[in-house]
């Protein structure tokens, strides 16, 4: 999985009008130059809807636990 290819997919998303998982995922599949924008090796499948949701997931959970002072020390 590459993490930092999901990162700017998840970032582009928004960007280019995708507002769920499931779009995102479908754009990935068919579109192989968004695909490569974002770093993905285009030889291999797209993410998963539920890869993207768990990355997602983990971002927000860790920026729950920065914003809270849980996660982060000076």
């Amino acid at each position: 999985m590459n993490r930092e290819a999901i990162l700017r997919a998840l970032l582009a998303a928004p960007l280019e009008g995708i507002s769920t998982f499931t779009r995102l995922h479908k754009r990935l599949a068919r579109d192989i130059c968004f695909r490569y924008q974002c770093g993905f090796r285009i030889d291999k499948a797209a993410p998963s809807v539920f890869t993207l949701s768990r990355v997602f997931s983990a971002v927000v959970e860790l920026d729950q636990r920065t914003s809270f002072g849980c996660g982060y020390r000076e």
